[in-house]
């Protein structure tokens, strides 16, 4: 996995082909995204929804429930007529909801045709994070048969429909979770081509993990640190001790030329960043990925490739 695709660019063309597909059918309806509660990476990643569909032409709405006077009844009313509202293209009920609710009660009151998320029982549609995970694997020409997968995390929104999907493309996938022990993750961590964790616990996967040369890491995972949105992985997990060839791959990115002007820099040639910025060494402009400035939206994954010089944004879902 020496060329995957930085994620930036992968999800500007599938942005750019659904405004495409959009202007073309002249698609008018609306998405209706219902927020309960309300906190930092739930604001993020509905705040994020809506700026993928003003970047798409999609027309939204986002309703916001109190708890204080809302209940359940009322969300499943609510969806109720949004079923039969002919504006209304697409539904979306963010997790998680207030505490004591029922999620697949209200998960299966979506019309299955509805369903964007793809949680109804019914539903004829994958799940998006994962839908979106595989999409851009596929578009890197990843191998499937026969590789190593670890699931880290179990939850209906990610972990569990993911190992289904990655079973389904012939891949040995293996499940771990909170009562998993720390030295049977290691051996799990150690043989796969391929890491998904969606648990929502900060720099999880530290240095002190080992991977495989060219596995690729989905972190999936969101919190908020000092007003900063992070991930289950850390930013430079898979970094080496600085080498000839990580010189070398610095080098390619902002022509640092000796360990001496590498190390001033302070960038690890590794990683890739969203936005372009200059080299504090030389002035030349390198590439860098910061999970603090990561925006948020409803397919968004970071993919992180060990023994390669990119790390790839794509955002984070909580599972």
């Amino acid at each position: 996995m020496n060329n995957m695709k930085i994620i930036k660019e992968y999800v500007l063309e599938q942005k750019n082909l659904i405004k495409k597909t959009v202007e073309k059918y002249q698609i008018n309806k609306k998405l209706v995204i219902i927020q309960s509660v309300s906190d930092g990476a739930t604001n993020a990643y509905v705040k994020g929804k809506c700026k993928d569909c003003d970047e798409v032409g999609i027309a939204h709405e986002v309703i916001r429930l109190d708890e204080s006077a809302h209940d359940i009844d009322y969300l499943v009313n609510l969806i109720k007529k949004l079923n039969i509202d002919e504006t209304v293209g697409g539904i979306i009920v963010q997790l998680p909801l207030f505490d004591g609710w029922d999620v697949e009660r209200v998960q299966n009151a979506i019309d299955p045709r509805l369903d964007i998320d793809g949680f109804h029982k019914l539903t004829k549609f994958l799940p998006a994070t994962p839908r979106g995970m595989i999409d851009y694997l596929k578009d890197n020409d990843f191998t499937f048969t026969g590789k190593n997968a670890v699931v880290i995390g179990r939850s209906e929104i990610v972990g569990r429909p993911m190992a289904k999907i990655l079973l389904d493309l012939n891949m040995n996938v293996t499940i771990t979770h909170s009562k998993t022990t720390n030295s049977d993750l290691r051996h799990y961590l150690e043989n796969a081509d391929l890491v998904v964790i969606a648990i929502g616990k900060a720099n999880f996967l530290d240095k002190t993990y080992k991977f495989k040369e060219n596995a690729v890491i989905l972190d999936v995972g969101i919190s908020r640190i000092d007003g900063h949105l992070v991930g289950d992985c850390e930013n430079d997990v898979q970094r080496p001790d600085r080498d000839g060839a990580d010189l070398q791959r610095h080098e390619d990115l902002c022509g640092c030329a000796s360990p001496d002007a590498a190390e001033a820099c302070g960038e690890d040639a590794r990683v890739w960043r969203l936005s372009s910025r200059e080299c504090p060494s030389t002035g030349s402009a390198m590439a860098r990925t910061d999970t603090s400035e990561a925006s948020s939206c409803s397919s968004r994954t970071s993919a992180r490739t060990s023994g390669r010089p990119t790390t790839s944004e794509a955002g984070r879902s909580t599972g």
